[in-house]
């Protein structure tokens, strides 16, 4: 299982600040993990970064705030990505 700290996620893919080996490392966790969980507030969906760290199709669940809006919502739901708001 792995765990992310992220910056942002913009559209498909979750970022991080540009420190470029702390991608490279995420990168290879994200590749290994049989679980990939990202706990993230609402603020941090929809902006850009400069750096990936994985596409949103590797992720397995999100923990996020229930402000998350409603079609960011229904968007994460329909990439069968177990969405928990707490």
């Amino acid at each position: 299982m792995v765990l992310f700290e992220i910056n942002s996620a913009y559209r498909t893919y979750l970022n991080r600040r540009p420190e470029s080996f702390l991608s490279q490392v995420n990168q290879a966790m994200a590749q290994i993990a049989k679980e990939t969980i990202l706990v993230a507030d609402s603020s941090k969906f929809g902006k850009r970064s400069l750096s990936r760290i994985a596409p949103l199709s590797d992720i397995d669940v999100i923990i996020t705030d229930k402000n998350l809006p409603a079609e960011t919502q229904a968007e994460l739901r329909s990439r069968e990505i177990k969405l928990v708001l707490v």
